[in-house]
């Protein structure tokens, strides 16, 4: 006599079952925890228009608008840093002098090499 014995099929048809529950709850768990990050980044969001509209119907003076309060220096740092500028843009000044120079003096050179090329061509 030959007893039977399910196959591989049969014990399918009990665990597909199963495993396609623990999949959807497993998806739902995943689409919970985007949802939260959905929802929290959301929030973010709001705060931050929150900020901006507090920020655009807050009156300020003409000062706080314009210069923010990290920038504010004294008036020793302010000309110490005029004086280290007008220093920096004399020398650029110099160097750009120094360039013209050096360029008008290589002309008159090319000048002289062309003037004597034509001269050594002609035979004077």
């Amino acid at each position: 006599m030959k007893t039977e014995t399910k196959g591989v099929w049969e014990y399918l048809k009990i665990v597909t079952p199963v495993m396609v529950t623990i999949g959807l709850f497993m998806i739902a768990n995943l689409g919970a925890g985007l949802n939260s990050r959905i929802c929290s980044l959301g929030t973010e969001l709001n705060a931050k228009i929150d900020k901006i509209d507090n920020r655009m119907f807050t009156h300020f003076t003409n000062d706080e608008l314009h210069v923010p309060r990290s920038t504010i220096i004294t008036e020793g740092e302010f000309n110490l840093v005029s004086k280290m500028r007008e220093l920096q843009i004399a020398d650029i000044k110099s160097g750009i002098g120094e360039i013209k120079h050096c360029i008008a003096a290589q002309d008159m050179r090319m000048d002289q090499l062309i003037d004597e090329v034509k001269d050594a061509k002609t035979g004077r």
